[in-house]
């Protein structure tokens, strides 16, 4: 049994126009904290009224799973499931605020509202489309309007190295905030773009770039969603000039404070604020000295001495074939299909990559090695390259989970 007619309440009426109101123009324009709690105070209210409109025979059983739906929602309980829903292209967003709780209040009101016996009335095309409206709200208040701001920084670094290794470092960089928003985000790379975009878009996440498609004097400018960069510099030392920036409200919730490239500041954030969170992210570790290059140099020197330098597209294609293999894990289904399109490059440290994975030797062995994060663990995958007489193979691949708080 249903009571639609109570649909045509004021104060259902309200809470539903102040919740789109509050989600979809305030949010965007004040975007403080009693923004939030509006919409709270008003979503509580019409969901649970809304829904005991519908079957008014659990009036109080709907108000009671709302509340108790609401006390889960705003904990970290719910984060593996916002980061899969995230990761499947549902964009799904909340803040872990434990004084919305007392907004709990409106869905007493709720309650109390409903139980009246007072009686009011609209046409049949108004109740209609309430029922059409309502869901809607419902649905887009974890996901208010997007604007993007945009700051010109016109601010440059000095680093004393060459372009090249600049180049290499940032890339090396790059790579790294990909694998950290990949649990949260669904990312495609063009191997013939060397792109890294959302699935399904056209945007520019992160450009890995390559020196030598521009001469040694020329200026790379480097544009992303987030940012727009100039590099120039020669075989002694380099510069990188932070021209512009673009951020975007409100912040995405998704991915961890850290990541300053791929999810920017809140707007609270101003200029200044903005230009100091850039250097201690990005410029800072383009400075730091890299401790592994030295050992890796030697590792590469003694390779190459002692004629074992791998040949690393056939190292590659046993990878993809060992990963293929094993096609019945979806990890390593998933570890195949982003093997094919990847190009094979050296990092700052003087290291070969395939693609994600690092080689390196190890007591007299080759291995390859790929770090990811997912959730709260970090998965290590290790491959095992063998050369037999004139072929390459993989002996062995190996996965460690590793809890992040270890």
């Amino acid at each position: 049994m249903n009571h639609l007619y109570k649909l045509a309440n004021p104060l259902f009426i309200l809470s539903l126009a102040l919740l789109i109101l509050n989600d979809w123009v305030l949010k965007s324009t004040l975007g403080n904290a009693f923004t939030g709690k509006l919409s709270d105070v008003a979503g509580l209210f019409a969901f649970a009224y809304f829904f005991s409109a519908l079957h008014s025979k659990y009036k109080t059983p709907i108000h009671w799973i709302t509340a108790i739906l609401f006390i889960v929602w705003k904990t970290p309980i719910v984060e593996p499931l916002i980061g899969f829903l995230n990761g499947s292209g549902i964009p799904v967003s909340r803040t872990v605020d434990y004084s919305d709780y007392f907004t709990l209040p409106a869905i007493v009101l709720s309650w109390y509202v409903f139980s009246s016996e007072k009686q009011y009335h609209l046409k049949k095309w108004a109740v209609n489309g309430l029922l059409v409206l309502a869901p809607l709200a419902f649905v887009s208040t974890s996901r208010a309007p997007v604007t993007k701001r945009t700051y010109t920084m016109d601010k440059t670094y000095y680093f004393n190295y060459s372009r090249n290794e600049l180049i290499a470092r940032i890339n090396e960089l790059q790579i790294k905030e990909m694998n950290r928003i990949k649990p949260f985000f669904s990312i495609d790379f063009n191997s013939e773009t060397n792109v890294f975009h959302s699935r399904g878009k056209t945007d520019t996440l992160a450009l890995l770039l390559d020196p030598g498609t521009t001469g040694p004097q020329d200026t790379i400018h480097y544009r992303s969603a987030f940012a727009y960069i100039q590099i120039s510099g020669d075989d002694a030392q380099s510069t990188l000039t932070l021209v512009k920036t673009h951020l975007y409200d409100p912040k995405p919730k998704g991915f961890r404070k850290k990541q300053f490239i791929y999810t920017p500041p809140h707007k609270k954030h101003t200029p200044e604020e903005t230009l100091k969170i850039f250097e201690k992210r990005v410029v800072k570790k383009l400075k730091k000295k890299n401790k592994r290059k030295d050992k890796a140099k030697r590792q590469m020197d003694d390779m190459t001495q002692n004629s074992q330098f791998p040949d690393l597209n056939a190292i590659k294609q046993v990878l993809l074939r060992a990963l293929q293999a094993r096609e019945n894990e979806a990890d390593y289904r998933q570890l195949a299909s982003e093997l094919i399109p990847s190009n094979i490059f050296t990092d700052s440290s003087g290291t070969p990559h395939i693609g994600a994975w690092r080689l390196q030797r190890e007591n007299g062995n080759l291995k390859l090695q790929l770090q990811m994060v997912s959730g709260e663990h970090r998965i290590i995958y290790t491959a095992y390259p063998v050369q037999q007489k004139n072929e390459w193979i993989i002996k062995d691949i190996r996965r460690r989970i590793i809890h992040r708080k270890h």
